[in-house]
């Protein structure tokens, strides 16, 4: 019989008369739940009825009846975060047919080949069941750690075993990435020896990013430098850096991939620089490691030299001048003014004013130590006074250490009167001098003019 329920006497009694019993052998098959009944009888006509208890059979085992379901994944398909697995066991019951129920659920979660999370999901605990309360179907979760299951090779297992020992295992596949990209920048780059910090006359930023290989991307990588390149007004310099390829080297392990890119800041400009960085698990960079680095973030590149003017009264000069010549005059104060400009970097002015009528070439003006600062100076304010024969020089220094030397020609500035002696020659013993003529003319004979200044 395969009836859930026990038949009683009078039920097999009237299946012995209808000719329900047999002496012969009985074959069972796959997939069948049955009770064995018997009919003893001795030859006193004393009989007796005795039944088995529920029998399955049940050979297909869990074909096909794991489901496992996963989170969404991100875009990528990565995640970086818990990952939840439905399960789903179901041993898919055809009308008619036995089945013996699901016995355990166990579950295994196994990191490059190594397994990092297991337990027992359900078990089957009642002796001596009836067929209804056999369980054909099961659903649960399990929770996929990612700390400990860091690894593009995560693998989870999920294995069912029914009541009659047949065993089926499925398993799903999954990329986890929770460690978040770095970031190093390094410089290399040349100043001059007075440079002010952050102030260079060439600079290349190179940029290591360690990330998985397979998350990594270069697009984003590269999208994620951000370059603003101006001039001293604010106004942008077009291509004025270029950023390389990145290459990729593997390392020890998957995490430890690096991927580096250079970036050449080509041109005259006053540069501020950031990057950031999001992987295809969508992790996103630490701060940036700029250890040991100056001025990593705001900087600039400028090597070329300044320009300028010095102007005694309205006479103005714009170089180093080869050869002084002393033709400019003032009987009074004479107004002295600079101007410089440097497209990209500030400025300042010095001067040194002198009374040498040699012309100072640039390295003898290299060897001058007392240079002083032309704002605000006493010639800037107060000119030159006269008396004085002089020549202004001026050094007019970025604040990337380019300097240029100009200088005035020779200037006089002279206030004093001349006066004029006159020294006649000797008189005669008595007191009277002598008249000679000249041309008709009577002339006093002088042997001498002064002119003195």
């Amino acid at each position: 019989s395969n009836s859930d329920s026990a038949l009683s006497e009078n039920e097999l009694i009237t299946l012995y008369e209808a000719g329900k019993f047999t002496t012969e052998k009985y074959t069972v098959y796959a997939d069948e739940l049955f009770v064995v009944y018997a009919r003893i009888s001795d030859y006193a006509g004393n009989t007796l009825y005795i039944g088995s208890n529920g029998i399955i059979v049940d050979t297909t085992g869990s074909e096909n009846q794991i489901t496992l379901t996963s989170d969404e994944p991100n875009a990528n398909g990565y995640y970086n975060s818990d990952v939840n697995v439905a399960v789903e066991v179901d041993e898919e019951v055809v009308s008619g047919q036995a089945y013996s129920g699901i016995k355990t659920v166990d579950y295994a979660v196994e990191k490059d080949g190594v397994k990092t999370q297991e337990g027992n999901l359900f078990t089957f605990d009642i002796s001596n069941p009836t067929q209804k309360q056999l369980v054909n179907e099961w659903t649960g979760s399990i929770t996929v750690d990612p700390t400990i299951n860091n690894s593009c090779d995560t693998v989870v297992y999920v294995k069912t075993v029914d009541n009659a020992g047949n065993e089926r295992t499925e398993s799903a596949a999954l990329d986890i990435d929770v460690t978040a990209p770095t970031i190093r920048i390094t410089y290399d780059d040349t100043a001059n020896v007075n440079a002010e910090e952050g102030y260079f006359t060439s600079r290349t930023a190179t940029v290591v990013i360690t990330e998985r290989i397979h998350h990594f991307d270069a697009d984003a990588a590269t999208n994620g430098i951000t370059i603003n390149a101006v001039d001293a007004n604010g106004k942008a310099i077009e291509n004025a850096y270029t950023i390389s390829d990145w290459t990729t080297a593997e390392r020890k392990t998957a995490d430890a991939a690096t991927h580096t890119a250079t970036i050449k800041f080509n041109k005259d400009a006053n540069y501020t620089f950031a990057i950031s960085y999001t992987d295809n698990a969508d992790n996103k960079n630490t701060e940036p490691d700029v250890t040991g680095q100056t001025v990593p973030y705001e900087f600039t590149v400028d090597t070329t030299k300044p320009t300028g003017s010095v102007t005694v009264e309205a006479n103005t000069w714009d170089k180093l001048l080869e050869v002084l010549t002393f033709g400019l005059y003032k009987n009074s104060t004479a107004k002295v003014s600079a101007t410089a400009d440097d497209d990209t970097s500030p400025v300042v002015i010095e001067y040194y004013k002198t009374s040498n009528a040699t012309v100072m070439t640039e390295k003898e003006l290299d060897a001058v130590t007392d240079w002083t600062a032309f704002e605000n100076s006493a010639l800037e304010q107060n000119g030159v006074s006269p008396d004085e024969q002089f020549v202004v020089y001026l050094k007019i220094t970025d604040y990337a250490g380019n300097y240029i030397y100009i200088n005035s020609d020779g200037y006089i500035v002279e206030k004093s009167e001349s006066k004029i002696v006159l020294t006649p020659e000797e008189a005669n013993e008595k007191g009277i001098y002598g008249l000679e003529y000249e041309n008709g003319i009577n002339a006093v004979s002088y042997t001498h003019l002064t002119l003195p200044t």
